[in-house]
């Protein structure tokens, strides 16, 4: 009894470290860079100063 609770309960881990994995890796993919225009970039600054 007890051995196949520790099989089930090694199932919902592995289950569960897959879909976690999924989720990162997409995470991983859609990573969106932003990029400003020169212009942009050196008003932001100088209003800083």
């Amino acid at each position: 009894m007890w051995e196949r609770a520790c099989s089930r309960k090694q199932l919902i881990i592995q289950r569960i470290g897959r879909l976690t994995h999924r989720f990162r890796e997409q995470a991983r993919s859609h990573r969106v860079s932003v990029k400003l225009p020169t212009g942009s970039l050196s008003a932001a600054t100088a209003m800083l100063v």
